[in-house]
């Protein structure tokens, strides 16, 4: 702020300056004022636009933000049975129409999935999570968990074909199978959930690959979730 300010006071002197020497009658005076006041109206014009700009960028944001706040009280209100999924499905539509060139326009329409899934329209919300994954830039964190929840969203669908490509997704992003050598956020859910797959499936193996993997990665010492309920289940088999 410091220094907003010193700018503006920098071009109120230079204005006043410049004013003062046009009206002196000194025509060389007169001409290097006339230029020192083009160059200070350029510059204010663009620094006013600029500030514009950043309050405008800042309103948009804050008022993005108030809505999906709204639209998260819709979810919590469906969750605990005190309101419909459909209205929740309006609610993050409407939010996504009014704020869609803010930073969280994404962010609505994955709610608005959630919501699609809650009412059994599964295809649809696969299809509208699939549409909103590519507005998300790939080293987002944000990117690979919503990955892995459609990839567990296919996974629950009732068509074989579409199982498999939710299976393949899920080992993918689990650095298990595929050209993806690289971890992300979304490796320990998924090594997690395509573990318990396998387990579900009696295939011990395959579940012990990718809980072992799991744990291997949390020897940094960070805490997840996963893991007490990985080292139980790997009791069993071991």
């Amino acid at each position: 702020m410091a220094v907003v300010r010193d700018m503006v006071t920098v071009m109120r002197s230079l204005l006043v300056e410049g004013y003062k020497s046009i009206f002196r009658g000194d025509q060389k005076f007169a001409k290097h004022a006339r230029e020192t006041l083009i160059v200070v109206l350029i510059l204010a014009a663009g620094f006013g636009g600029f500030k514009l700009y950043r309050y405008y960028i800042s309103s948009r944001e804050a008022t993005a933000q108030k809505v999906f706040y709204e639209c998260m009280m819709e979810l919590e209100n469906a969750k605990r049975g005190i309101g419909s999924w459909y209205d929740v499905e309006v609610a993050f539509e409407m939010g996504h129409r009014q704020n869609s060139r803010s930073q969280l326009a994404p962010f609505f329409l994955v709610f608005k999935s959630e919501a699609l899934q809650a009412q059994g329209k599964k295809q649809e919300a696969i299809n509208l999570l699939n549409d909103t994954l590519g507005q998300l830039k790939k080293d987002s964190n944000m990117y690979w968990i919503y990955k892995v929840k459609l990839a567990l969203s296919k996974m629950d669908m009732p068509d074989e074909t579409i199982q498999k490509e939710g299976i393949n997704e899920l080992q993918e992003i689990s650095c298990l199978k595929g050209e993806n050598k690289k971890e992300n956020s979304g490796t320990v859910p998924a090594l997690f959930y395509i573990g318990s797959y396998y387990w579900e499936k009696n295939n011990f193996d395959k579940a012990k690959e990718a809980w072992n993997k799991l744990i291997g990665l949390q020897k940094d010492g960070s805490k997840s979730p996963y893991v007490n309920l990985v080292k139980e289940k790997l009791q069993q088999i071991s």
